[in-house]
């Protein structure tokens, strides 16, 4: 069993700005990251690594946008999903 914590945030809120954006930057990293693995999966490429991700990515906006940290968890999950 997976224990889940939902917080629900109304655009009222002092931070709604602030975390939409985030959202919307981590949202775009993902895509990225998946573009990649999907172009190297339809051309019989080997899936890009965390690593080989992390490279392909780090100079581009979105990363550069979020937190180090969350970025590179971003990559973790993409990586998570293509090995599943």
């Amino acid at each position: 069993m997976q224990l889940v914590e939902r917080h629900i945030i109304k655009q009222n809120h002092k931070w709604f700005r602030e975390i939409d954006q985030m959202s919307f930057f981590s949202k775009n990293l993902f895509n990225c990251a998946v573009y990649l693995c999907r172009q190297a999966f339809f051309h019989g490429q080997p899936i890009p690594t965390f690593n080989q991700i992390y490279h392909a990515l780090k100079k581009s906006d979105d990363y550069q946008a979020l937190p180090s940290k969350v970025a590179q968890l971003v990559f973790k999950q993409v990586d998570k999903c293509f090995k599943s």
